[in-house]
């Protein structure tokens, strides 16, 4: 049976030229393995790979991978330069036990740290496990999709691949419709979900068409007076970027009277980034709406403004 290189660096018969492959980008000299950190992790995959394996003795594993992981610098380029990490990991999110899917997502979403990782992941097929995962009654494994799926989406603007696998898997709408539906763990995830959809707005293609088509306009709304801090900046960005997008949205947005909701806001007991994206979003209402320019008056607005301008924190 053949055995990962890395996996017995004591071996007496040298490494063969497929063992050296596998070991990526990290130093020949690691071979030597003095903590005992590369073969922890070959043992942990190889475990993993087994069908043999137990639910108990995976979620082990995947434990162990993940404190492994966060406590040694060498682990996390093991893991990620590893052939068969990513493979079995989207493999136990897409068919394990709850236990264990929400642990392989863990993993997962540690190893998007660094961007090459955060890709192979993306490429290895785990969106659609994760939109499962997160549409499940589980509280548990709704916090873990959303914070892998909010690590995924750090790619900016310039995240060809991820703006086509977000596309094509239709990430969006369900967003949306998970944060209509109100999720069982609440507060957290909404924060997380908008701050995933905050992420996608600069790069997905059809953002704008499948958020307005989805309600998205409605739900930011209610979550602009529902939310906290965190998520009503987010709220704030996204209807700021919405409005500028397409002006129809301000009359919906001024139906709901949000604008004195923004306007409140802007006071001093809030945090300043959501008093930051508060302002931009009225900046946009106001650009775009001279309706809305009125209503900003009247409501004092200008003078809220003003100070917050003056006083931003």
């Amino acid at each position: 049976m053949e055995r990962n290189g890395d996996a017995r660096p004591q071996d007496s018969e040298p490494p063969t030229p497929r063992s050296l492959n596998k070991m990526g980008s990290r130093d020949r000299s690691s071979m030597e393995d003095s903590d005992g950190t590369l073969a922890s992790v070959a043992q942990c995959i190889e475990q993993l790979r087994q069908n043999s394996s137990s639910i108990q003795e995976k979620e082990y594993c995947l434990r162990q991978l993940l404190e492994l992981i966060d406590t040694r610098e060498t682990a996390f380029s093991a893991v990620g330069s590893h052939s068969q990490a990513v493979p079995v990991l989207v493999s136990l999110l897409r068919s394990g036990s709850l236990g264990v899917k929400i642990q392989a997502a863990t993993v997962l979403g540690s190893l998007c740290k660094e961007n090459e990782l955060r890709v192979k992941v993306l490429l290895g097929g785990c969106i659609p496990p994760l939109l499962s995962l997160l549409r499940s009654s589980s509280t548990d494994g709704q916090i873990a999709a959303a914070k892998t799926i909010y690590s995924v989406s750090q790619g900016g603007a310039r995240d060809h691949v991820g703006s086509k696998i977000f596309s094509t898997e239709g990430v969006v709408p369900v967003l949306w419709e998970q944060l209509e539906k109100g999720m069982k763990a609440g507060n957290l995830v909404d924060n997380l979900l908008t701050g995933v959809l905050r992420n996608l707005s600069s790069s997905t293609e059809g953002f704008w068409s499948a958020t307005i088509q989805a309600g998205g306009v409605d739900i930011l709304v209610k979550l602009l007076t529902t939310g906290q801090s965190s998520t009503q900046a987010n709220v704030c960005f996204l209807l700021a970027c919405m409005m500028m997008e397409d002006a129809s949205v301000c009359s919906r947005v001024l139906a709901a009277e949000a604008t004195k909701q923004l306007l409140k806001l802007l006071g001093p007991g809030n945090e300043a980034s959501v008093r930051a994206e508060a302002a931009a979003a009225l900046k946009s209402l106001s650009a775009q709406c001279k309706e809305a320019r009125r209503e900003i008056g009247n409501s004092s607005g200008i003078p809220t403004l003003i100070n917050a301008t003056i006083a931003p924190s």
